[in-house]
């Protein structure tokens, strides 16, 4: 997707990070997340999980009854998914006609977007009275990340890529959305060495395209020798934040 003009990082490989995202296992608290997404809308409406990579979240809404569709700019990415439509398209351009969906749904998605430009077609296609839910990493995970800590490259790239909690709530705000909200959630996450080793290799999160190769092997070196057993368990937490909306009448 097109980047928002705040950060002038390069588009990500999508195709690349397809293959990562195999390394990304739906956690139970995304699975809360997007299950309270949908809570008190109508059964049947349509919910969309806007970059949504293979398509997690919507498998979540269609499994309660909604008619979820994905939509991913990557071919790849949508060549994974686990729902039965999906639509090869980008957050700026949505192919829908006005006023379709109950849900707009952004996890971890928004920053690859001109944010500006997503919210607007957000709140063209959602419904009144329907919902744009946004989950983003808060500006405090960046730094204390387990990634950061290993490759410092990670959280100053993110704090570039990802917009702050506010200016997504206030982009929400001029796109017509109304009843903006947020809320923030700290996740808590493990994994064996080995597999974080393993993951970190595939390029399971899209900022690690941009860490030096030098830098990603003297951090794989240094996480070796201080978890030197692959069997160890990690503990490490994502910082998130939620902003929500509602559709006014207009």
């Amino acid at each position: 997707m097109q980047q928002d003009a705040r950060c002038d990082i390069v588009d990500v490989d999508l195709d690349a990070l397809a293959i990562g995202y195999r390394h990304r296992r739906l956690s139970d608290a995304a699975r809360l997340r997007a299950l309270r997404a949908i809570a008190g809308l109508d059964q049947g409406g349509l919910a969309l999980d806007i970059g949504g990579g293979p398509g997690d979240h919507a498998a979540v809404f269609r499994s309660l009854g909604m008619r979820a569709v994905l939509v991913d700019p990557s071919l790849s990415m949508t060549g994974e998914r686990r729902v039965d439509l999906a639509v090869c398209a980008t957050a700026e351009q949505l192919p829908f006609i006005d006023a379709i969906a109950a849900l707009a749904y952004f996890h971890l998605s928004l920053h690859y977007c001109d944010i500006a430009s997503a919210c607007a077609e957000a709140s063209r296609v959602v419904e009144v009275g329907g919902r744009v839910v946004v989950w983003t990493l808060s500006p405090e995970h960046h730094q204390a990340s387990l990634l950061n800590r290993w490759f410092p490259t990670v959280g100053r790239v993110d704090a570039q890529r990802f917009a702050t909690p506010e200016e997504i709530a206030t982009s929400l705000g001029a796109a017509g959305f109304g009843q903006v909200e947020m809320a923030r959630e700290i996740e808590s996450c493990s994994r064996s060495v080995a597999d974080f080793e393993e993951a970190v290799r595939a390029g399971f999160v899209s900022s690690l395209q941009y860490v030096p190769t030098g830098e990603l092997e003297a951090g794989l070196v240094a996480l070796r020798r201080r978890h030197p057993d692959p069997d160890e368990v990690i503990d490490y937490t994502l910082d998130m934040t939620m902003i929500a909306g509602r559709q006014n009448a207009e």
